[in-house]
Order: structure tokens, then sequence, then C-alpha cells
């Protein structure tokens, strides 16, 4: 399995608008960010109880306790992380969120409670050292989860690759921009990069 290592997660993954509005829309309907649509992974309705989680649009969007919440409620990706392979995903936060109401992380089938994961805040938390040793469990899947009434987020990007030789050389250039637009003009490289736009913190690729 292929992580991050936790001290590079702060610097690349955390939300850049942590703290303030992606945009300015007031409707689940808004579609700011959503410009790739690719959806490697969507939400597994088998994984959810259908009283506390709605699921809609093509299995993206998900509305956590419909009615009113009866503690925490969870749901994980229909596919489980392949060893070897490095992986990204976006979900947008539809409602309201305060504290910990929504996590986003990673756990096992049976979603075990020590899962590494990210509150709504942006900060990391885990029972022991996130994002090691991971590999000592045989599967591992996207999972979210929340306690608040009504609260609601979608899916706007999955996906992964393999883990090879040149991500790891240019996963090493993320945060040198003038570097990377150049990499990204070569044209055996151009591909790559433009696919793997979500290896670069800044984005320039994409």
């Amino acid at each position: 399995m292929d992580f991050t290592p936790a001290d590079e997660l702060h610097s690349t993954m955390v939300p850049v608008y942590k703290d303030r509005r992606f945009c300015d829309c007031t409707t689940d309907s808004c579609d700011c960010g959503e410009t790739l649509k690719e959806y490697e992974w969507v939400w597994d309705t088998n994984s959810a109880d259908p009283e506390s989680i709605v699921l809609s649009c093509q299995n993206r969007e998900t509305l956590f306790h419909p009615r009113s919440s009866q503690g925490t409620t969870a749901i994980r990706g229909t596919t489980p992380f392949k060893s070897g392979h490095v992986y990204y995903w976006e979900v947008k936060m539809l409602s309201t969120l305060y504290g910990t109401d929504v996590v986003v992380g990673v756990g096992t089938k049976n979603a075990v409670p020590d899962s590494p994961n990210y509150t709504s805040a942006g900060d990391l938390h885990a029972e022991r050292v996130a994002f090691t040793r991971l590999n000592k469990y045989p599967e591992l899947y996207p999972i979210v989860s929340s306690t608040a009434a009504k609260s609601s987020i979608r899916m706007i990007h999955s996906t992964s690759h393999p883990a090879s030789l040149m991500h790891h050389c240019l996963a090493s250039l993320r945060d040198h921009f003038q570097e990377t637009k150049q990499l990204s003009g070569i044209p055996s490289l151009k591909h790559f990069t433009r696919k793997s736009w979500w290896t670069f913190s800044d984005g320039c690729a994409r």
C-alpha cells in the first residue's frame, strides 16, 4: 500500500479552503469544482444502513441521518485500495459542519474504530500513528462517517494510478512550480502530469 507520509500529508492534502468557503453557492445543486468528472469508485449501497444514509447522484452524494441523528453512521467506497497504487479523492461538504460532525478517512470492510481519518476541520486523528503499518490490513477502503442529522457530502473526484519510479520522481518536485510547469510541457510527460495533476500541490498540470 502506498500512502503519503503524515508529515507530507499536512502540506499537500489539507484543503486550501480551510476556514473559508470555496464558493458563494447556497444550494446543494452547486457544481463548482466538479469539472473533471472522473469517478473510479463511488459509495457502496451495501455498506450503509438505509435508515441512516440516503444515496443519490449515481451513489456519489450521501445524506446522513435524514430524520434525526442516531449516533455515528458510515459508508465505504465500492472498491478497496490495491497494493502498490496511489489514491486521491475529493469530497464536497454540502451542509454546514461543526467540529467533527463529518469524518473522511480509510478503514477496513468492517470500519474498525482505529481507522485514520480527517475531520471536517482538516485535522488528522487516529488511535495510533496515522498512515503507517497499514499493510497489516488485507483490505482498506475510503470511508466517510457522520454524527450530524441531515449532513450531506458529495464525491466529486476519485482516481488512482500504479506507484512507479516516474511518480515518485515527479512527486519530489510538487513544491517547485516552475520545474513542474516545464515538465508538463515535455511530450513524453505531458499525459502523465495531466492525468496525475493531483500529485502536484499547486495543481498546475490540471
